[in-house]
């Protein structure tokens, strides 16, 4: 393999020359085409054995930058001078170089979830950790508020979930870490009633009396099979203000209720209440 021959090969691109406090911000172009002259012996190890760098001095220059990659075959000494480069597509790089800066950011999970029939959340997605210290050039960093995962999917999910995702990747910004941890809790969903729950009232002036028939009530809450099964009536608030009975028309005011997270009201017992104001 002594003969002259030609090839048409790829190589990545590299930025030399950065100093440590400074960072790529654009680069237009990833890789050069080289059109090359040469012998068998060593375009075959350009082919098949080695795949070196097209290295580009930046000169530790600040701001933009056009250079002409002719000008760069000097700094690549893998392109021996018995090579002949006989072209370069692009003939130009423009890159961008700029001072490092670095702040914390929140991780947002960029997940999807599915889950079983008569199965649902019952608890936050906790992120661990949930921020993540980015680093990179001042104008790219400034714009980045927050850092999502990977995009994952979990489907037919029927148990509580606790797995490591990749963080999204981001051109010219460093992370602190490269995954983070997400958590939740999935379990079957069922009905339960909560019974005798009494009716608080609220906003009473001292010279009047509100009096609620009935005075308690019941209500029926769907949520986690785990989580109902820890609930008792304590655990739900209910209560009514007096100006509601001020304004009322229809003979019956709504009383209002919290809940625990993760719960739904599905039915109230009942849903309104009979009323008498009393003054003294």
């Amino acid at each position: 393999m002594s003969e002259e021959y030609f090839a048409t090969l790829k190589f990545p691109v590299k930025i030399a020359g950065i100093a440590e406090n400074k960072s790529l911000s654009s680069q237009s172009v990833d890789e050069v085409q080289l059109n090359l002259k040469g012998q068998g012996w060593q375009l075959a190890q350009l082919t098949f054995g080695l795949s070196p760098d097209f290295i580009i001095n930046s000169k530790n220059n600040l701001g933009e930058q056009t250079v002409p990659l002719r000008n760069e075959i000097e700094s690549n000494s893998w392109l021996s001078s018995s090579i002949q480069v006989l072209s370069i597509n692009p003939e130009k790089i423009i890159f961008n170089i700029e001072n490092i800066t670095q702040k914390k950011v929140k991780i947002e999970p960029d997940i999807d979830l599915e889950f079983k029939p008569n199965y649902g959340l019952v608890s936050d997605i906790i992120v661990s950790p949930d921020s993540v210290i980015i680093r990179g050039p001042e104008s790219l960093i400034t714009k980045i508020g927050k850092v999502f995962t990977e995009k994952k999917e979990f489907k037919d999910s029927d148990r509580n979930v606790l797995e490591s995702i990749s963080l999204e990747k981001i051109n010219f910004v460093e992370m602190s870490q490269e995954q983070t941890a997400i958590k939740f809790d999935v379990q079957k969903i069922v009905d339960k009633t909560f019974e005798n729950i009494l009716v608080e009232i609220l906003g009473v002036p001292a010279s009047r009396q509100l009096v609620l028939y009935p005075a308690k009530v019941d209500i029926v809450l769907r949520g986690g099979i785990n989580l109902l099964g820890k609930l008792n009536s304590s655990d739900i608030r209910a209560y009514v203000y007096f100006s509601q009975a001020i304004s009322d028309t229809s003979g019956g005011i709504v009383p209002y209720f919290e809940i625990p997270a993760f719960t739904a009201i599905i039915d109230k017992i009942p849903n309104k209440l009979e009323y008498i104001i009393k003054q003294f």
